[in-house]
């Protein structure tokens, strides 16, 4: 078995292992995620390693339409190694913050109730208390309604996603150079770059 075949068997197994613990057995806190983020980073690493992969296969290879259409499908396979494992986590984290929130808005609504009742009585000194009340409750749901679902830390959604459309950028750069050399698309650009200088050498001789 070879390199690449061990590499994606062992993504794919760590990979597994991950969802299922994120889906049966971690404790979920939408207050405490940094536990969370820790499992986060087998998919970050092998999305990164699949598009360092891409990388190296692209500059070996002429950037023609199939190339293209195989370096999507590894991007999406990369896409898919970040996202998917977390599927699980994410829908309990979703689920545990709904709750919350229902809790919360329950609150705020009873309280609203009793301030109504209150004001109704003439009993304003009572007001007071209420409306500190509602303050801190509104700033409960707000607190919560930041807080995400998905465990992962904000800098690793900037390190996969960049890099994966960072060839969207190059690509038609590499179309263009090798336009302009004359050799695209059956040659690589790094081999288009030595065949022109080899012609210039032969006529300058």
């Amino acid at each position: 078995m070879g390199s690449p075949s061990l590499f994606f068997y062992h993504a794919v197994h760590q990979l597994v292992q991950v969802s299922r613990i994120y889906t049966d057995h971690a404790r979920i806190n939408v207050y405490q995620l940094q536990p969370l983020y820790a499992l986060s980073r087998p998919g970050v690493l092998t999305a990164l390693g699949l598009i360092a992969y891409i990388y190296i296969w692209t500059a070996l290879a002429a950037p023609g339409p199939i190339e293209i259409g195989l370096a999507v499908v590894f991007g999406a396979i990369a896409g898919a190694a970040f996202v998917l494992p977390l599927l699980g986590a994410h829908r309990r984290l979703t689920a545990e913050k709904e709750a919350r929130l229902a809790e919360a808005t329950s609150r705020f609504e009873a309280a609203t109730i009793e301030l109504h009742s209150q004001l109704d009585r003439g009993r304003l000194l009572q007001m007071d208390h209420l409306n500190k009340a509602l303050a801190s409750l509104e700033i409960e749901q707000n607190a919560l309604r930041k807080i995400p679902t998905w465990p992962w830390q904000p800098g690793a959604i900037r390190a996969v996603v960049a890099p994966l459309l960072l060839p969207v950028a190059v690509w038609p750069i590499q179309l263009l150079v090798g336009r302009l050399l004359g050799v695209w698309p059956t040659v690589p650009i790094g081999r288009a770059a030595v065949q022109c200088r080899a012609r210039r050498s032969r006529v300058r001789q």
